[in-house]
């Protein structure tokens, strides 16, 4: 039985089962059953005469004496337990809160873990990409210009020879 489910089982129970001072479970009696029971007999020997009326006024008075003895019982256990439920609400609040930050940290440690390391791993992909590309860019001017070294080195190296041949002087490079 839930929470609320106990408590209103409680207040029916309060309300329905009021027993006569401290002991009245030992010694039995209602404290309702009574008063209702003396609204009842409140005026009765006028309705067992069949050739008088109901009045009004004997109506009047056994209403007056049952919301009494209803309001004295009902309107106080009903502020009691109102009160209690009052007092007992930030519990369930707190509870409540509790559970949803524990619910929320497990699916924390499951699902949206898994899926922000994805999104960590696609993340540094895409950044190696690009340091990948510079790398590679830079990497092919390195050897752009390499290569144009090497050959205006060969363009030196037979231009130098061809200036010694006419001198006839051997050329060595080194």
């Amino acid at each position: 039985m839930s929470w609320g489910g106990r408590r209103i089982w409680n207040l029916d129970e309060l309300l329905l089962y009021k027993p006569k001072g401290f002991f009245g479970f030992f010694a039995g009696g209602n404290e309702i059953i009574d008063g209702l029971e003396r609204a009842a007999r409140l005026g009765s020997e006028n309705l067992r005469d069949t050739t008088r009326t109901i009045a009004e006024a004997d109506m009047k008075q056994k209403t007056v004496l049952i919301r009494a003895t209803l309001a004295q019982h009902y309107i106080d256990k009903a502020a009691e337990f109102h009160e209690q439920v009052a007092q007992d609400v930030w519990t369930i609040i707190i509870k409540n809160i509790l559970d949803m930050e524990r619910e929320m940290r497990e699916r924390m440690g499951t699902v949206y873990k898994s899926a922000l390391r994805s999104f960590k791993d696609q993340e540094v992909e895409d950044e190696f990409r690009v340091e990948r590309g510079e790398i590679e860019t830079r990497s092919r001017r390195y050897r752009e210009a390499i290569e144009r070294t090497e050959d205006i080195t060969a363009e030196m190296t037979a231009a130098l020879s061809g200036v010694a041949e006419e001198k006839g002087k051997p050329v060595s490079v080194a």
